[in-house]
This record gives C-alpha cells, structure tokens and sequence, in this order.
C-alpha cells in the first residue's frame, strides 16, 4: 500500500466481516479475489482478479441472503463510536438469492438481478437499481426502483408496468 495517499491494495483472497449492528443481525461477509482501501474515505472497493480466463464474481452474505456482483463497495464508518453505519453496494451484473423458508432449499425463494444493489444492514432494506427484477413464486416483479423489506419480507416496487390476470385469494 501506499502510506502517503492513503490507499492499499490487498492482492488475494480477500474476506471482509462486518458484524452486525445487534446480536440478533447476522455479521456481513464480502469475498472477492482482490481489493483496494481508501482509509481516506473509508471506502473499500471488492473485485474479481481481472487477470484470470475464468472470472469467479464477488460475493456478498448476509444471513439468508447471498449476493453476486462483478464489484462490491463497502463504506465503513471512521469510527465504531461513529453514528454513521456501514453500507454495502453490488454494481454491475447483480444476482441475489434469498432463503425466506426453512429449512435452506436448494434453491432459493426468491432471486433478483439489477445493475446495482445498496444493502443496509441496519435497515435490512436492499434498493435495487439500473433495471431491476425480482422473481418470486413464479412471478417477476420489475419497475425503475424495486426495494426489499426484509425483516418484513416485502417487496415494493416503483413505476411499474405490471398486472396480473389472476383473481385474488380469498
């Protein structure tokens, strides 16, 4: 790294815990192949080695949700003491799998894809952005800004075009 800019580079397999706000959220874990800290900022950017044939994305968990994402940005808090929380950003070709039943299925019950994600673990909201949809019990939910409530298990969308034929349960 270098100590007069501020900026380091880790140069492999990189791990990055971030615990939870209470004992009742679970810790935040990035992994990547590389990754470079602005200890200016606070700001730690994940990325895939760019150098390899097969490029293995940049993975993000938290609890029953396991994101995917060619870069992860985490903003860290300068200070535990700090008011400021941390925050998470997945950008560019996004997948997210949740597990909303348990036990854990082989496959998830519900998984996104967007251009961006912005996870805040004190809020477990997740705002999708840059294309976003959603796929959840046979059905796709897409709009401008889709936002996951997820200590509700809510979905909300904002302008959307969608409609359902259906008829309502009763």
């Amino acid at each position: 790294g270098k100590l007069e800019t501020g900026i380091f580079n880790l140069p492999s397999r990189v791990r990055i815990e971030v615990s939870g706000e209470t004992n009742k959220q679970p810790p935040t874990v990035v992994r990547g192949d590389q990754a470079t800290y602005n200890k200016k900022t606070g700001t730690v950017e994940v990325y895939s080695n760019k150098t390899q044939s097969r490029v293995s994305p940049v993975t993000l968990e938290q609890g029953n949700l396991k994101a995917y994402s060619k870069l992860m940005k985490l903003q860290m808090p300068a200070e535990k003491s700090s008011s400021a929380k941390p925050m998470f950003w997945a950008i560019e070709d996004v997948k997210i799998e949740e597990w909303t039943s348990k036990p854990r299925g082989v496959k998830p019950d519900r998984y996104s894809t967007c251009g961006r994600a912005d996870f805040d673990p004190s809020t477990q909201i997740v705002l999708l952005t840059e294309y976003p949809q959603v796929y959840q019990d046979g059905d796709t939910m897409t709009g401008e800004v889709i936002r996951i409530l997820r200590d509700q298990d809510l979905v909300e969308v904002e302008n959307t075009n969608a409609f359902s034929r259906g008829k309502p349960k009763k």
